[in-house]
């Protein structure tokens, strides 16, 4: 009995994570703005279903970043809020082979209807993004 319950403990611990995965769609245009390595050395929504998370990130070059610190530094005085590895993350609503769903609210203190929702289609690879404070916000990513 108690090797019984022995097995029995060890598959439950062993299959927490057999459906967990994670998938990384890369390369992903916006709307007309194709994805360009001289830009960008990676810009991928990664989704992992072990952490229930949908990542986007995006990290510039280092000819890309010089050029943003320049009309940063022209447009705000500094480089505060320039980043070149950014990351936004969002919380995984709904996965299964074909789809996913994301949301992030923002918690601005100003807007409380800032909530932003990713639908991601997985066998096209193509994310739709929507802003929910006036759905007009919407932009569609092409991935490989």
């Amino acid at each position: 009995m108690k090797k019984v319950l022995g097995i029995l403990v060890i598959s439950f611990l062993l299959s927490g994570n057999a459906y967990s995965k994670i998938i990384e769609l890369k390369e992903c245009d916006r709307g007309t703005f194709k994805y360009n390595s001289k830009y960008f050395d990676k810009r991928s929504f990664i989704i992992d279903t072990s952490k229930s998370t949908v990542q986007l990130v995006t990290i510039l070059t280092e000819s890309q970043y010089k050029k943003d610190e320049k009309e940063f530094i022209k447009e705000f005085g500094s480089t505060k809020g320039l980043e070149r590895i950014s990351i936004t993350n969002y919380e995984l609503e709904f996965a299964d082979n074909k789809f996913v769903k994301a949301t992030k609210d923002w918690n601005h203190p100003n807007d409380p209807d800032f909530v932003t929702t990713l639908e991601i289609d997985l066998k096209k690879k193509v994310v739709f993004m929507r802003i929910h404070k006036n759905h007009k916000n919407r932009s569609k990513h092409q991935c490989k």
